[in-house]
């Protein structure tokens, strides 16, 4: 299979595995840890806020960085709409952090999926069900 990567890096930034791939001239980046938040809010859970606070230090350090925070949701029970709301929420409590402790607001992009892209379409337990509460970062330019 003929990947388009033009190039792969792999490498632990901060205790994070993060990759790198570069494609039609943009960089992409995956964290393997996301933000987590607590049932049907857009309150962050505790253990997320480490990675918060890493996610702010690395922006700080990479000036030239811009991202897409991508909010997620544990199903539609409420309805597609609601769910949407309530991942660009989450996404948008990430962002509020990063720009009240200094990164610019243009540098970061909002973006709610709502139940679209459930880690766990159909969860067994509550670990499951915490990882589909999540936001994403995806690197858009470095």
């Amino acid at each position: 299979m003929k990947h388009s990567y033009l190039f792969l890096i792999v490498f632990i930034f901060l205790g994070t595995m993060t990759s790198f791939a570069q494609r039609g001239g943009k960089i992409e980046e995956s964290f393997d840890d996301y933000f987590f938040f607590k049932g049907d809010k857009a309150t962050l859970l505790e253990e997320s806020k480490d990675n918060l606070e890493d996610l702010r230090k690395m922006m700080k350090r990479n000036r030239c960085i811009k991202i897409e925070l991508r909010g997620h949701t544990n199903g539609c029970g409420h309805g597609k709409k609601s769910s949407e709301e309530l991942s660009f929420q989450r996404a948008q409590t990430v962002k509020d952090y990063l720009v009240d402790n200094g990164i610019k607001a243009k540098k970061i992009k909002v973006k709610g999926y709502g139940c679209s892209d459930m880690l766990y379409e159909h969860p067994h337990g509550s670990r499951e069900e915490k990882m589909n509460r999540r936001v994403e970062v995806k690197i858009l330019s470095y």
